[in-house]
C-alpha cells in the first residue's frame, strides 16, 4: 500500500495506531505522482490508452492520493471494505512481517516482434503469455526476494 505512505508515512496510524513509523515523518507526495505518471505511461505504451480509473494494490487509497489521481486525469478510484476482486491467488508482495518465508518474484521481460497485443478474457499472466506467444523475439527473467521479518534479512 505503497501511494499512500510515500504521501505521508503518518497516513498509516489511520488503520494501524500502534505502527512504528519513522521520525521524522516520510512527506513525498511528489513520489506518489510519478508513479501514477509512470503507470499511466505504461498502460498507455501497453494497451495504446490512457487508464481511466485506478485499483492501487492492496487497497491503498488516502485522502491525498485520490488528489493526486484525479489531477492526473483519472475518473474512478477502485476499493471497498473486503478489496473484493479477480486475484487469481495474488494480491501483491505484502507477506506478514512474522511471515517465516523469503518470498521469492520472477520478473520477466519480453521483446516483441509488434507494439500492442490484444488479451482475450481476463489479464492474468497465462492469458497474457497465451497472446504474446507467437511474437516473441527474446526474453530475460530476473528473480527478486523479499520479506518483512528483520531476521531474515541478510547482512
Amino acid at each position: 500500500p505503497i501511494l499512500p505512505l510515500l504521501c505521508d508515512t503518518d497516513i498509516a496510524r489511520v488503520s494501524n495506531p500502534h505502527t512504528p513509523l519513522p521520525h521524522p515523518a516520510f512527506r513525498h507526495p511528489e513520489d506518489a505522482k510519478e508513479q501514477l505518471l509512470r503507470s499511466r505511461k505504461f498502460h498507455e505504451r501497453v494497451f495504446g490508452k490512457l487508464p481511466a480509473g485506478l485499483w492501487p494494490s492492496e487497497g491503498s487509497v488516502s485522502d491525498q492520493t485520490l488528489e493526486i489521481a484525479m489531477e492526473l486525469g483519472f475518473k474512478w478510484f477502485a476499493t471497498d471494505e473486503n478489496m473484493k476482486g479477480t486475484y487469481h491467488g495474488y494480491d501483491g508482495p505484502c507477506p506478514p512481517w512474522n511471515d517465516l518465508l523469503i518470498h521469492h518474484y520472477v520478473f520477466t521481460l519480453y521483446a516483441l516482434d509488434v507494439t500492442h497485443v490484444s488479451v482475450q478474457g481476463d489479464l492474468t499472466g497465462p492469458n497474457v503469455r497465451g497472446s504474446i506467444a507467437d511474437h516473441v523475439l527474446a526474453e530475460a527473467s530476473l528473480t527478486g526476494t523479499y520479506t518483512l521479518n528483520p531476521s531474515l534479512v541478510p547482512h
